[in-house]
């Protein structure tokens, strides 16, 4: 993971995310950690997200997406750090930026998950219009989650 990034910030959920992200890529392939794999450890470390998707989906749909556009037929070594890509490190940056904005001293879940949607669309984007879920009323729904109200 960068250094350059305050992870001591994330919560322990959060960083579970993380963790989970790298087991996925672990898991299902890829040269690098993309929002696809930060989804499906978001998912898998915080299903209390899954129910702010807009209109309610069934989660299985959703992860056999995000699954299916990140297999790849090659494994990255396990000793391997894996990469984060840009957009990845753009949102834990802004995740850290969303947590100083709502007053917040960590970055949980929540607030990465709203970091993903705020990115240009992506994979994970790309796997949550495939499933019929509203960007816009799904940001809104993480957003007032996020910021406890």
């Amino acid at each position: 993971m960068d250094q350059d990034l305050a992870f001591d910030r994330f919560t322990e959920p959060a960083r579970l995310a993380l963790f989970h992200a790298r087991g996925a890529v672990s898991e299902h392939g890829g040269t690098a950690l993309i929002d696809a794999h930060l989804l499906l450890g978001l998912l898998k470390a915080a299903p209390e997200l899954g129910p702010l998707l807009r209109p309610n989906v069934n989660s299985q749909r959703l992860s056999e997406c995000l699954v299916g556009a990140v297999a790849a037929p090659s494994l990255p070594p396990t000793s391997t750090d894996v990469p984060l890509d840009a957009a990845v490190q753009a949102a834990l940056l802004e995740a850290l930026h969303l947590a100083d904005g709502f007053g917040q001293l960590a970055v949980t879940p929540a607030l990465l998950f709203l970091a993903v949607l705020q990115q240009p669309p992506g994979v994970a984007a790309g796997c949550l219009r495939s499933v019929d879920i509203d960007l816009a009323a799904t940001t809104d729904a993480v957003a007032t989650f996020a910021r406890g109200a």
